[in-house]
């Protein structure tokens, strides 16, 4: 008898103890991730708590930084630093020179694992100013919401930050139709594992430090779509360089569009007086559209990326500005030497020139993309006479963290 109460009651615990693991089994997993488990005592050890302490980083890949025992919440600083010596030469005169081209500290952080992550922004080089001060509030990976001061999504060039750049800058082609930093709330997502982005932003038109109060609304407008087939494709010029293996081939095709009207103001200059006083001109209507492709694959990375705009005031009068370019990197010694060439057409507004910028560089990674120097020859070339309007070299030494 006493072996069969034995027998029943071992059959009972068994049985109770598989309810209890299928009823976990059955419970929801958490959105947010659970806190790191600790690792396991060695038998006979004896039991601790977990810890509660918060971890803190001191790296180049995270700066400086404060994480909470479980992870949700953290918290780190950073710097971006650049020094060039650049030597320029047009008209038969020469300039040469260093220059602190961007000392930017940076202060980010995330809330609830990375259900939302803030960042904020300033630029110490020639004056301080606030260049970003924003936060991505992350609903699904087919649904996020960025918020704030930010460069608007708009193009695979403006979307890479500066680190990153295979080249010491973005380069003529894309400063011509540059969308500078903004206010606004732009809506995107990355479904299908990033196989396909769309970008939709809403600002405020007026650009950092050039509040006035306009005369009417009349916002900025920004969309961009990308589908990538055989996988995403990062916003990072520099992959092929950090990998220590061969990419795979992959490639994204983008369509882009803006679209604002501008409150614009002048000078009048009082015949009698010879004072000048501010004025009002008319607003200018533009519509800037243009697309982009990157591939990467084996040690390279190539992109490219063309622009068209018009320009018009309510008289009529219209303009129109056009530019393309493309760059191609391949790495020759993994994690330190890479070659890079970018080639641009350009033709702007009330310009009679067509420009033909062909840069080709060199970079040295001492410690990734943390610590780099970059060289850089640059041509201007007229495309009607074949000659350099302006030639130049440039040696830059970057600091990032």
């Amino acid at each position: 008898m006493t072996r069969i109460l034995g027998l029943a009651t071992i059959v009972l615990g068994v049985a109770t103890l598989g309810s209890t693991a299928q009823a976990r089994a059955s419970e929801p997993t958490p959105v947010i991730a659970a806190p790191r488990p600790e690792a396991e005592p060695l038998p006979g050890a004896p039991w601790t708590p977990p810890s509660t302490r918060a971890r803190v980083r001191a790296t180049v890949d995270e700066g400086f930084g404060l994480d909470s025992a479980d992870g949700r919440f953290g918290l780190s600083l950073g710097f971006l630093g650049q020094l060039r010596y650049a030597v320029d030469a047009r008209d038969g005169d020469v300039d040469q020179g260093f220059s602190l081209r961007l000392a930017r500290p940076m202060l980010q952080g995330h809330l609830w694992g990375d259900r939302v992550v803030w960042q904020l922004q300033t630029e110490l080089a020639g004056g301080a100013r606030l260049l970003d001060a924003n936060a991505i509030v992350h609903v699904h990976p087919a649904l996020e919401i960025l918020v704030g001061q930010y460069r608007p999504w708009f193009t695979r060039g403006f979307s890479i930050i500066l680190p990153i750049l295979t080249q010491l800058d973005r380069g003529a082609v894309l400063d011509a139709f540059r969308i500078d930093r903004d206010v606004g709330v732009t809506v995107m997502g990355r479904p299908f594992d990033g196989r396909l982005e769309y970008y939709v932003g809403v600002l405020d038109g007026e650009g950092v430090g050039e509040r006035t109060a306009p005369r009417h609304i009349q916002p900025l407008l920004t969309a961009r779509l990308v589908a990538a087939p055989l996988g995403g494709v990062g916003y990072t010029q520099t992959t092929a360089a950090r990998a220590d293996e061969n990419l795979p081939f992959r490639f994204a095709v983008a369509a882009n569009a803006a679209t604002n009207e501008v409150n614009r103001t002048g000078t009048i200059t009082d015949p009698m007086t010879g004072m000048q006083s501010p004025t009002l001109v008319p607003d200018l209507r533009t519509v800037t559209v243009g697309g982009d492709v990157a591939l990467e694959g084996w040690r390279m990375m190539a992109t490219g990326e063309g622009f068209w705009r018009r320009s018009w005031e309510p008289s009529g009068l219209r303009e129109e500005a056009w530019g393309v370019y493309g760059l191609v990197s391949g790495v020759l010694v993994r994690r330190r030497l890479e070659l890079v060439t970018r080639v641009g057409v350009l033709n702007v507004e009330n310009d009679e020139v067509t420009h033909l910028p062909v840069e080709p560089g060199l970079n040295v990674y001492v410690v990734g993309d943390h610590a780099k120097l970059q060289v850089r020859y640059r041509c201007d070339v007229n495309a009607d006479s074949g000659e350099c309007i302006s030639q130049g070299a440039d040696l830059q030494a970057q600091l990032w963290f």
